[in-house]
C-alpha cells in the first residue's frame, strides 16, 4: 500500500505540492453526495464505504468526486496497486471541520459548543423557573444527541421566557414565540412537551383557551344566553366573555380551584350557590380580565384554593386580587399550614425559596397565607392540594 493524493503519477505530484484551497466548484448532484460523506466526523473513511453511500447508480459521479476533492487538496487516499492498477482503499479528509464549514455543516467541535451552552441553559432553567425544573434536570441527565438536546433545551428555555412575560395563548402563538425562523414544534417535540408538564398550566392551550367553571347561572352574551346548570363543568372562551352583558341566577359565592383534577373532583360536587372556577396555573391576563368581566355582572365571595406551597400562595393572591379589585370579599381555602404533615410533602427547591421570600416580604399578605408561609419556611416542605380536595 502507499500513501498518494491521486491516481497517476503525474497527478499525485501535482496534487502533492499544492495546500488544501478550498471547496472545488460542484454540481448539485456532487454537492449531495459530498453532503453524505461529510456528515461523520471520523477523520479517516473507507472507500468502498463512501462509495456505497453514494449508491449503484452514482458510482461515476462518485469517483469524479473523489478527483476533485484530491485536486482541491481536500483528501489524500490511501490506495493498494493490484491487477495493474492503483485502487483507492481508504480516504483521509485533510481538514475535515474546514470542509464542514464550507458546506454548511456542524463540525465536532461547533456541537461540544453547542451541547455545552445548552447545559448551562438547562442550568439556568432548574435554578430559576420552578415549574420548568423538573424537566430541565431530566433533561440534563438524559443520555441524548446534541442534536436533540439542543433543541428541547430551546424549547424549555422559550417556556420560561413564556411563562416570565405571563403569557399566554394556543399552540400556534407559543410555536411563534419559540421559533420564529421556522415557525415549527413538530408532533414528538410537542409530544415530549406534553409527557414532561403541564401545558395548559403554563399558559399554552392546545386550542382557544377557555374559562372553565361550573355553577347555576345563566350567562349573556349577545345575542344569546346560556344555562351553566345542566353541566357538570364547561369550558368557554376566554374572548367570548368580554360580550358578557348580564348574568341570571347568579351564584352566592366562588370557588376557585388552581389543580385541574381536583377542580372537576369539586365542580361535580357543586354545592347549590356555588360558582366552581379552575385557575390555570399562573392565570393569564386574558383569563384575569373574562373572570373581572364575571365578577362585574355577578360580584359575591370567593373562597381560593392553591397548592400548600410558594407558588400557589402568590396564585392565590393574584387570584384574590380580582375580588379585592371587585369590592367584594375573598379568603384563602384548604390552605391551613397543617396540611404540610397531614399527606405527602415534598422539600423545597431554590425557585420554591425565591417565592417564600417573595410573599413574606407583601404587606398585601392574608393571616391564613402569611400562616402557611411561615410553616413552609419552618418545615421546609411543600404539599399538592391534590392530596385532600
Amino acid at each position: 500500500m502507499t500513501l498518494t493524493t491521486a491516481r497517476g503519477r503525474q497527478r499525485r505530484q501535482r496534487a502533492a505540492s499544492q495546500p488544501w484551497h478550498g471547496l472545488p466548484t460542484l454540481t448539485g448532484a456532487r454537492r449531495d453526495l459530498l453532503l453524505r460523506w461529510a456528515r461523520g466526523d471520523a477523520p479517516v473513511r473507507r472507500w468502498p464505504t463512501l462509495r456505497a453511500l453514494a449508491g449503484a447508480a452514482e458510482l461515476e459521479s462518485a469517483d469524479a468526486l473523489l478527483e476533485q476533492l484530491i485536486e482541491a487538496g481536500c483528501v489524500q487516499v490511501v490506495e493498494q496497486f493490484r491487477a495493474g492498477r492503483w485502487w483507492p482503499q481508504q480516504v483521509n479528509w485533510v481538514e475535515l471541520p474546514r470542509l464542514q464549514r464550507a458546506l454548511g455543516l456542524q463540525s465536532q467541535s461547533d456541537r461540544d459548543a453547542e451541547r455545552e451552552t445548552a447545559l448551562r441553559t438547562l442550568d439556568e432553567i432548574a435554578t430559576a423557573a420552578g415549574a420548568l425544573r423538573e424537566a430541565a434536570l431530566g433533561l440534563k441527565s438524559a443520555q441524548l444527541s446534541t442534536a436533540l438536546l439542543v433543541s428541547r433545551a430551546g424549547l424549555l428555555q422559550a417556556l420560561a421566557l413564556w411563562t416570565a412575560d405571563q403569557r399566554s395563548g394556543v399552540r400556534q402563538d407559543f410555536a411563534l414565540h419559540a421559533r420564529p425562523h421556522t415557525k415549527a414544534i413538530t408532533e414528538a417535540e410537542w409530544r415530549w412537551l406534553e409527557t414532561e408538564l403541564d401545558l395548559a398550566a403554563l399558559g399554552v392551550e392546545r386550542n382557544a383557551a377557555l374559562l372553565w367553571l361550573s355553577g347555576p347561572m345563566t350567562l349573556h352574551v349577545m345575542p344569546a344566553a346560556s344555562s351553566l346548570q345542566p353541566w357538570p363543568f364547561i369550558g368557554l372562551p376566554l374572548d367570548a366573555l368580554q360580550g358578557l352583558t348580564q348574568v341570571s341566577d347568579p351564584p352566592e359565592f366562588y370557588w376557585a380551584i388552581e389543580n385541574r383534577a381536583s377542580f372537576e373532583r369539586q365542580a361535580r360536587r357543586r354545592e347549590p350557590g356555588a360558582c366552581v372556577l379552575w385557575v390555570p396555573g399562573r392565570p393569564s391576563e386574558a383569563w384575569l380580565a373574562a373572570v373581572a368581566r364575571l365578577l362585574s355582572r355577578a360580584p359575591a365571595p370567593a373562597k381560593v384554593s392553591a397548592d400548600a406551597d410558594p407558588a400557589g400562595i402568590e396564585i392565590a393572591l393574584t387570584v384574590g386580587t380580582l375580588w379585592t379589585q371587585q369590592g367584594c370579599a375573598w379568603q384563602p381555602f384548604a390552605m391551613e399550614p397543617r396540611r404540610l404533615t397531614d399527606g405527602k410533602a415534598l422539600p423545597l427547591n431554590e425557585y420554591d425559596r425565591a417565592s417564600l421570600v417573595r410573599a413574606l416580604g407583601r404587606n398585601d399578605l392574608p393571616a391564613g397565607l402569611r400562616a402557611l408561609a411561615a410553616a413552609i419556611e419552618r418545615l421546609g416542605k411543600k404539599a399538592e392540594q391534590e392530596g385532600w380536595l
